[in-house]
């Protein structure tokens, strides 16, 4: 059975691997561990203090600089991506 949340191009797997970045850009926040983006397919990875995974789709370029250049990661979360874009759980 196939998901309907899969990219039909590249897997997200294989995108994500382009990225030179295995684990992704660790970041200085109380809630993200750490975050990858692939321009290509304008997916968003941000990796939870949780554990979570949430690969958050469509997501312009200015959006994932805005995150990973402000003081407050979380913030910018909340304000700028939480609710704004499509997301699936990958972990």
């Amino acid at each position: 059975m196939t998901s309907t949340l899969a990219p039909t191009s590249v897997s997200a797997a294989s995108a994500f691997d382009l990225l030179g970045e295995p684990n992704g850009l660790p970041v200085e926040s109380t809630i993200i561990r750490s975050v990858r983006y692939d321009e290509r397919a304008q997916t968003l990875e941000i990796a939870f203090e949780n554990g979570a995974v949430y690969h958050y789709l469509h997501v312009p370029e200015p959006v994932k600089d805005g995150l990973l250049s402000t003081d407050s990661k979380g913030g910018y979360f909340n304000s700028q991506i939480h609710g704004a874009f499509t997301f699936r759980r990958v972990r």
